[in-house]
């Protein structure tokens, strides 16, 4: 409930301020989503996505990842390395500015509205196309960004040069990027969906 309050007392508040602007209320309405989306729904989505993966790991016979409150084993403890850390923060703050600069303009969620609207044939294929530009593209370029911070450890894994924690860290740090890419091309469909809602 504190979390709706506080939600909605921005959003009208963002309307008010933007109360002179024929479209004050839908700028607003897309900000406080992008914000909100972008703050708390990234996180949320990754840890999900890295619980998921990581109990999946576990389960070799489960066939398909399941979402849902469903019972895990605590992730084992793993040392990770000070540059990885540094690594997962700034993935997070690229992350989150990206979302942030790319969908919050108003201007931009009307660029990429009249841009599925031009290069779709019709109601039909425009939820195809939003989907493939801003899910599933984002995702193939961050899968590959994580094939190319992994590329050294997977080499080493290969070389059978890594002992079983160094297996462990590169499974834990897999599982944490990929859980990352996931939960980033998700939220920033949302976040395009709400500014076509809100436009």
């Amino acid at each position: 409930m504190t979390g709706f309050s506080v939600f909605f007392a921005g959003w009208f508040g963002l309307a008010m301020l933007l109360g002179d602007n024929e479209d004050g209320a839908a700028t607003a309405l897309n900000a406080s989503f992008v914000v909100l989306l972008s703050l708390v729904l990234l996180p949320a989505l990754h840890y999900g996505f890295l619980r998921g993966f990581r109990r999946s790991a576990q389960e070799r016979d489960r066939v398909a990842f399941r979402f849902g409150a469903e019972d895990a084993p605590p992730a084992p403890a793993i040392k990770c390395p000070w540059s990885w850390r540094l690594r997962h923060a700034v993935l997070y703050v690229l992350g989150i500015a990206a979302l942030l600069l790319v969908f919050l303009p108003q201007d931009n969620q009307a660029a990429f509205s009249a841009f599925i609207g031009h290069y779709s044939a019709g109601r039909a294929s425009a939820g195809s196309l939003t989907m493939l530009v801003f899910a599933w593209l984002p995702l193939l370029a961050l899968i590959g960004l994580c094939m190319l911070l992994l590329r050294r450890q997977f080499r080493l894994r290969d070389a059978g040069l890594l002992d079983a924690a160094g297996k462990r860290l590169l499974s834990a740090e897999t599982h944490w990027l990929f859980s990352f890419a996931a939960a980033f091309a998700a939220t920033a469909f949302l976040c395009r969906l709400i500014g076509s809602v809100a436009l």
